[in-house]
């Protein structure tokens, strides 16, 4: 299971996706889901990219705007 204090690079993301993520200076895990999609989607992330960050975010019970899910 990945942690909130861990490198965004751990949730197996597209190369890309992470690299456009750096450029919002979000390095982690807690950074990536503290962000929300607003924020996202005004910096250019398309739908697609945005739903796979969502995807591989709720594969860990995590989810933007800080959500946690019991396993």
């Amino acid at each position: 299971m990945v942690k909130l204090k861990d490198q965004i690079e751990s949730l197996g993301l597209e190369k890309e996706t992470v690299a456009d993520l750096h450029r919002l200076n979000i390095y982690t895990v807690r950074e990536l889901w503290e962000c929300q999609k607003k924020t996202l989607k005004q910096n250019g992330f398309s739908t697609s990219k945005i739903a796979q960050i969502k995807i591989k975010l709720q594969l860990e019970s995590l989810d933007l705007n800080k959500k946690k899910y019991k396993h």
